[in-house]
């Protein structure tokens, strides 16, 4: 049997089952019933694209995709609504999945559903999409949720490479901008390859208008250069409290402590997690490169100040580098409500000033010549202090007593000797039978760099005759003599030995009286003979 045959025989059977009226003149055939339909073919995608030859017009129903589809002589195309929807159109629907699916199998330039606004909008772009809005004068895609938990416009990508939502800007434009509300800012803004949050027009590859919170125990921050290159971390450590600075070199995959600042405002500079003080800097230095380097503009001193929170005081060391080492200076400045001047300066050649500018290499600069304002030396025991004073004189004092002094005209040292300054004063018994004991002995000390021999007195051997003149030394367990005490003695030894000789000459003034009247009386007793 052939299709002609099938064909009469199916006509002929319609005609039986069905009531045929034939009231539109334009129609070959027309069905009319109330309780039934016309069934055409149903079949799936792969069947109707397996129908080889298919005539223009041809219809089947796709089951694949459930609509109505024919044949246009070149490819399967869905069956349109044709003149059935009327604008503007609104209709509403409980059905699940898509309420309006359009399919585009165009190999490009294709859109599933295009949307367009305004003058000459209805030309669109050469693209693909799903979606396309093309506008002049507004919005080419407009989404708006009313719910907390749904966003108005979502794009979600389910390949590695692709993104959920893409925004380009061209000429200038925006590539992508996400507004709050009315009264707010912009949430976050893409355009000519700067983000934006918080505002319309990003200035910056990452531009942020407000806070910014990075979560460190989910991650760092990193600057550098990328495929290992050098880089920089930020993070925190201590459950957030401190902030912690490293880098690392090229190819290296581990970063190393540089930096950190504590919670508590503590800071330190190097690998190190031990904090000694408010500012510690923990690395090797030399000459070439110091721990700290404080760098004047110009010709002028370099300044560190010194202050508290409770005075107005404060100090200042200033230093001035210099060509000439002579020139070269560093100041220890004081400044108070009374005055403000350099309390030391020391130069670049070595020399030390005390209130001055010094021209030794140590110069003190005397506030008076009151005892204290000079040079004192403390032992830390119960001994009192020496003081040494310029007051014309070189003086000495021990306690605040006069020692003794170094004339400024002779040169000669002198020992404080005022009787005012002493008690219990005595004439010295005679000398000169200790002195006629003494020892003078020649020796060469044991340290000495040369042997030279020398003479004088071993202070063991004076101490039992003259123990006032032997001095002993506690820290260093040695004993001295006080040879200017010795004047004294040899003063004393030579009144005594005057004593002696004015005695003598009295006798021998006696005795030449004596031999006179002896010579008188010879001679008067020659004359008489």
């Amino acid at each position: 049997m052939n299709i002609s045959t099938v064909r009469s025989v199916t006509m002929i059977l319609s005609i039986l089952v069905c009531s045929i009226t034939i009231q539109s003149q334009s129609a070959i055939v027309e069905y009319e019933s109330t309780d039934k339909g016309v069934l055409i073919p149903r079949m799936t995608a792969a069947q109707r694209n397996a129908i080889a030859s298919p005539a223009t017009g041809l219809m089947v129903y796709d089951i694949s995709s459930n609509q109505f589809m024919y044949y246009n002589s070149s490819s399967w195309q869905p069956m349109s609504g044709g003149g059935g929807i009327t604008l503007p159109y609104y209709n509403e629907t409980s059905a699940s999945g898509a309420v309006f699916h359009v399919q585009n199998d165009n190999a490009t330039a294709r859109y599933g559903l295009a949307g367009s606004v305004g003058i000459n909008a209805e030309v669109l772009p050469a693209n693909s999409a799903g979606v396309i809005g093309n506008s002049n004068g507004a919005h080419g895609v407009y989404g708006y949720s009313q719910s907390n938990s749904w966003a108005g416009v979502q794009g979600v990508s389910n390949s590695n490479i692709g993104v959920g939502v893409q925004g380009y800007g061209f000429g200038g434009g925006t590539g992508g901008h996400f507004y709050t509300s009315p009264s707010g800012v912009a949430a976050l803004t893409t355009g000519v390859g700067n983000v934006g949050i918080g505002l319309k027009e990003p200035e910056h590859k990452l531009h942020v208008r407000g806070n910014l919170f990075i979560q460190t125990n989910a991650g760092v921050l990193r600057l550098g250069f990328p495929n290992n290159g050098n880089q920089w971390q930020f993070n925190t450590s201590g459950g957030g409290a401190d902030l912690q600075f490293k880098s690392k070199p090229t190819g290296s995959n581990s970063s190393t402590q540089r930096f950190s600042m504590y919670q508590n405002g503590e800071f330190t500079a190097g690998n190190t997690s031990t904090v000694e003080a408010w500012m510690n800097i923990y690395q090797n230095s030399s000459t070439s490169k110091p721990h700290l380097q404080l760098t004047e503009v110009g010709n002028d001193y370099a300044r560190l100040e010194l202050s508290n929170t409770v005075s107005d005081a404060y100090w200042q060391l200033a230093g001035l580098p210099s060509t000439t080492s002579t020139s070269g200076r560093l100041n220890f400045y004081f400044n108070n409500a009374t005055s403000g001047n350099n309390r030391m300066t020391l130069t670049g050649d070595g020399k030390l000033g005390i209130r001055g500018t010094p021209t030794a290499r140590l110069h003190v600069f005397q506030a008076s010549q009151s005892v204290g304002t000079g040079l004192r030396f403390t032992d830390n025991t119960n001994n009192a202090d020496w003081d040494v004073t310029h007051g014309f004189a070189l003086r000495f004092h021990y306690g605040g007593s006069l020692r003794g002094f170094i004339n400024a005209n002779t040169g000669a040292y002198t020992v404080s000797s005022d009787k005012r300054l002493k008690t219990n004063i005595e004439t010295l018994n005679p000398v000169m039978d200790k002195v006629k004991q003494l020892n003078v002995s020649s020796y060469q000390y044991i340290n000495a760099p040369k042997k030279q021999t020398t003479v004088g007195l071993i202070a063991q051997n004076v101490k039992p005759l003259f123990p006032e003149l032997v001095s002993y030394s506690e820290p260093d367990d040695l004993y001295g003599i006080n040879y200017g005490g010795f004047s004294v003695i040899a003063l004393k030894a030579i009144q005594e030995q005057q004593e002696v000789i004015e005695l003598q000459q009295q006798t021998i003034t006696d005795l030449e009286k004596r031999m006179s009247k002896l010579e008188a009386m010879l001679t008067a007793i020659k004359t008489t003979n």
